[in-house]
């Protein structure tokens, strides 16, 4: 459960709307359908693999992306995946500079 903390911790701090806890399924909510499906394209184009969810089949009708890590994910690769989600998520609106963490 220490990854999955760290990554659900990660997407929060950099202003991320995830779901109430963390668990080995990370689920970021999207503002919209064109936004989801844009920043899951990024994210594939930029080598971080995950789902679309797309509604009907999400809670409250919203859009998610939908992460899962485990145990056997090293530090850097979470490291990676949280860059790559800061760089695309500042450069498609989806998040403020300010609120960008800087990776060690």
């Amino acid at each position: 459960m220490a990854n999955a903390r760290r990554l659900y911790d990660g997407l929060s701090e950099l202003g991320f709307q995830t779901g109430p806890t963390a668990s080995p399924i990370v689920a970021v909510t999207m503002p919209d359908q064109e936004s989801a499906i844009g920043m899951w394209n990024a994210l594939l184009q930029n080598g971080v693999y995950l789902n679309l969810a797309l509604p009907p089949a999400t809670p409250d009708s919203r859009p998610l992306l939908r992460t899962s890590v485990s145990a056997a994910h090293t530090d850097e690769q979470i490291d990676k995946v949280l860059s790559v989600f800061a760089q695309l998520g500042q450069a498609l609106g989806l998040i403020d500079n300010q609120r960008q963490r800087v990776s060690a």
